[in-house]
């Protein structure tokens, strides 16, 4: 459960440092959890910059295409 834990905080920081935004169907459906938890209040929340929502996008498209090439890599071994 710690792992699992330790993991969910790892994807939430790395997503939050390159700017990836939640989609809008979760950021609808998740209004009311973040407005209880005042998730936005955090400092965190108010750091991510135009630079790192760019680099958000940037990994948005590349990310695909890396693993479509890394499933190929695999299959490849075998």
């Amino acid at each position: 459960m710690a792992a699992l834990i330790g993991s969910f905080q790892r994807m939430n920081r790395i997503a939050n440092a390159t700017g990836i935004e939640l989609d809008k169907e979760v950021d609808l459906l998740s209004q009311q959890a973040q407005s209880e938890l005042a998730l936005n209040k955090y400092a965190q929340a108010t750091e991510t910059t135009a630079g790192g929502k760019a680099l958000g996008w940037l990994v948005a498209k590349v990310r695909p295409v890396l693993f479509k090439m890394a499933g190929k890599r695999a299959r490849d071994r075998v």
